[in-house]
């Protein structure tokens, strides 16, 4: 399917943060028919650190986004096609590890999620 291309964003590279992912996936298992906005109020009640993805801030590329007919965003990363996450669209769930604080990112951004924050490292240089 053809992709449309979108404007120019900030993409940083992460990591999932296994621990909360895990207590994510067990609210959402309880509850299947959860907004992002309640699993966003459930993890803020239940975690002192409700982050589910860590931002690597000092990876900061700017890449030109794409969407596919699903609403799906793309970047191209190394001559392949990587899935981008936005920023805003998951608020409270993502924050910066790295850096002066949990939020130094702009909150306009997107990310592509790693398996684990050595590859995401490798991923920035």
């Amino acid at each position: 399917m053809p992709t449309r291309m979108l404007s120019n964003v900030v993409v940083f590279e992460s990591w999932q943060n296994p621990h909360n992912m895990e207590i994510a996936k067990g609210i959402v298992k309880i509850n299947k028919n959860m907004s992002l906005r309640e699993l966003v109020s459930e993890m803020l009640n239940t975690s002192e650190i409700p982050y589910i993805w860590w931002i690597y801030p000092v990876s900061s590329k700017i890449r030109a986004i794409h969407e596919d007919s699903n609403g799906i965003t793309f970047i191209k990363l190394n001559n392949k096609w990587q899935m981008v996450y936005s920023s805003k669209m998951v608020g409270a769930l993502v924050g910066a590890q790295g850096g002066l604080d949990a939020e130094s990112f702009p909150p306009n951004s997107y990310f592509v999620s790693w398996e684990n924050e050595e590859l995401a490292r490798s991923h920035a240089k």
